[in-house]
């Protein structure tokens, strides 16, 4: 669990030089990919990182090896950690499937949850026919992410699951205060 504290700390320190833009509002595979690819697992399964964004509270979350393995042998671009929706965000972002994958849309009597900023991703995901943004970088793109995750789950290349643990967006300066003061 110790790499992936080390992998979530490099991913702030580049979401930081590259402007201070929120990392799961802008990607830059470019500078973060080379980085986060999993040296424990199998060369076939390198190809996989994990991404928890600097500005959540989840304490209790484990980055575990055997996730990383699963998501892997999966197949999926993506797998996404999906959350209660929190005040801020009532509508939620995506919704799960009783298949595992997540959905653009809730079917009927189901609803969207939170995307909790916590994912496994392939590399092959930030790159062509996925991703826009030029090999390389060289124009420094920061680009959405939220499109390019809708575009693959439309695709049925995303998995999801829910989690209940401890989670909390600590993305203002509001919800930081309360969360430091033991209000959440």
């Amino acid at each position: 669990m110790l790499r992936a504290s080390i992998i979530a700390a490099a991913v702030a320190a580049l979401t930081w030089v590259a402007g201070g833009q929120a990392l799961l509002g802008r990607i830059d595979p470019a500078l973060a990919i080379p980085l986060l690819a999993l040296p424990m697992l199998a060369p076939r399964e390198q190809d996989v990182f994990w991404v928890a964004a600097g500005d959540i509270f989840a304490p209790h979350f484990s980055f575990t090896r055997e996730a990383a393995q699963r998501f892997a042998a999966s197949g999926k671009l993506a797998h996404l950690w999906l959350v209660p929706n929190p005040p801020h965000n009532p509508e939620g972002d995506f919704a799960l499937g009783s298949d595992g994958l997540a959905l653009n849309e809730a079917p009927f009597g189901s609803v969207r949850h939170t995307f909790s900023a916590i994912a496994l991703y392939r590399r092959q995901l930030f790159e062509p026919p996925w991703c826009t943004v030029l090999p390389g970088n060289p124009q420094g793109t920061a680009a959405p992410l939220a499109p390019l995750l809708r575009k693959a789950i439309e695709a049925g290349h995303v998995s999801a699951e829910l989690y209940r643990g401890t989670w909390i967006d600590v993305g203002t300066p509001e919800r930081l205060a309360q969360l430091n003061a033991g209000h959440t």
